[in-house]
């Protein structure tokens, strides 16, 4: 467990000799550091891991007054921000791939 990281939603895909899991976190707002995974512990034959951003977590916007054709009353917040998703590959070129990072 990470203190400064609060909830996020992972889920796992797998082919036969790949997994992927995409990571999306829900209550981080903000562009996030890359996940850093350790893969000493995968083991496999030609085993590669990647770590990469699929969407930029954006910060929110804060608006008063009049936002668009909606009118809200000044010192009205309306939030709006893209979660940030990032995606971590392990993948081997046999079909022989344990372990866990």
């Amino acid at each position: 467990s990470l203190q400064s990281i609060s909830d996020v939603d992972v889920s796992r895909s797998n082919s036969e000799n790949n997994y992927t899991w995409l990571i999306t976190f829900i209550d981080n707002v903000g562009d996030q550091p890359l996940i850093e995974i350790d893969s000493s512990y995968i083991r496999g034959s030609s085993v590669s891991s990647t770590v990469i951003e699929t969407t930029v977590g954006t910060d929110p916007l804060f608006d008063q007054g009049s936002v668009g054709m909606q009118t809200v009353p000044l010192g009205s917040t309306m939030i709006s921000r893209s979660k940030e998703i990032q995606m971590i590959s392990v993948s081997s070129s046999a079909n022989d791939l344990s372990g866990y990072f």
